[in-house]
């Protein structure tokens, strides 16, 4: 951004007008352009040039001066930017007062421009204004890093996220990230294609390119609720209907596999419980996936990047049995863990089925 701001000062004129103004309220902290002030912690200051010479740009020239006495904002040792304009002024060749007033302006004493500086005033405001006109129904314009403009806001509100209330924020995923994902989100159809690409984009630097895909139909045992199971002449006893034999069902229509890898190993444990990957992602497909269903990981570990054994008294420095600790694996074979997910949904199937606790813990396949 300094690169920029250096570029703007040295060659004004390459620059547009509302690109430099965008550039410039992004390299400052002060209040924005038009807003509601106030006015003197305002980091850019309009100016109109006086001359009345035919422009060859809309601005003139962008200058950077020290703060004067009231003027507050960023600090004391961060500039204001003043950007004098060709357009819409009092003075100056698009001026609509006589020609004689144009030109005392222009002949005034330059080390006390007096008449200049007094019209500024009106020059800032109306500038300003006509600036916020335009960036009201421009996305570009209009946009904050951290998502809290309108136009961003209207966009998650469109994908399902209140960002108008006092309702709680996203804990693992930025609204940022969840911005760029707004036309996945605001589409009624959640497709595996659709969670592929939000997983690839959101965790597109932890992947580093690695291959996401979805398995679907996942098989599972799921306990039957005590009030839907089959009691001889009392409940439940209608043949085809809602009578079962024991206490658990095979479901292959409550749950899918996001299937990650080949890792490297830094991001593999990024994925493992405790890591912010799986936070991440968990968060990710709660907002993505509609329907109740259950999902895990598959994690590949990629040739080679399998972790040696190691005991370790630390926290954090030694193998987690059942995680990343192998007695023996080979080196030129990739290495599979399946992580469950809890994610607190239960299948609303026909016979009322919770998922069961056989599968709570990660299990790890050599392939």
């Amino acid at each position: 951004m300094t690169a920029l701001v250096g570029l703007l000062l040295g060659q004004p004129r390459r620059v547009g007008f509302y690109r430099a103004i965008e550039l410039l309220e992004r390299a400052t902290k002060g209040p924005r352009i038009g807003d509601y002030g106030p006015v003197n912690e305002e980091s850019i200051r309009f100016r109109h040039d006086p001359s009345l010479t035919f422009a060859t740009s809309d601005v003139s020239s962008i200058k950077a001066r020290p703060r004067r006495a009231g003027e507050t904002g960023d600090g004391p040792d961060e500039p204001v930017y003043e950007i004098t304009t060709t357009f819409l002024g009092l003075t100056g060749t698009v001026s609509p007062l006589p020609t004689y007033m144009a030109e005392e302006v222009l002949h005034e004493d330059h080390d006390r421009p007096a008449q200049r500086e007094f019209l500024d005033v009106f020059h800032h405001r109306i500038i300003s204004l006509f600036y916020r006109a335009h960036a009201r129904y421009s996305f570009s314009a209009d946009y904050l890093s951290t998502s809290a403009d309108p136009w961003s806001r209207r966009s998650l509100a469109l994908a399902g996220i209140d960002t108008f209330d006092d309702a709680p924020p996203p804990v693992n995923l930025s609204l940022a990230r969840l911005l760029r994902l707004a036309p996945l989100l605001a589409t009624r159809a959640r497709t595996a294609q659709g969670l592929v690409a939000a997983v690839s984009d959101v965790m597109e630097e932890v992947l580093i390119g690695a291959p996401v895909s979805v398995e679907q139909f996942v098989g599972r045992w799921v306990t039957i609720e005590e009030r839907q199971l089959l009691r001889l002449g009392i409940a439940n006893t209608t043949l085809g209907v809602d009578a079962t034999i024991g206490r658990r069902v095979f479901d292959r229509g409550g749950k899918f596999r996001l299937v990650l890898g080949p890792l490297k190993r830094k991001a593999f444990q990024r994925f493992l419980p405790g890591g912010d990957g799986l936070a991440q992602i968990k968060e990710l497909v709660t907002f993505y996936v509609r329907d109740p269903l259950e999902f895990d990981l598959e994690l590949i570990l990629a040739p080679g990047e399998t972790p040696s054994l190691r005991l370790s008294a630390s926290p954090g420095e030694g193998s987690r049995l059942g995680l990343d600790s192998w007695v023996t694996v080979g080196a030129d074979r990739e290495t599979r863990v399946i992580v469950p997910v809890p994610v607190g949904n239960k299948v609303s199937g026909e016979h009322g089925a919770t998922p069961a606790n056989d599968d709570s813990a990660p299990k790890a396949l050599e392939g």
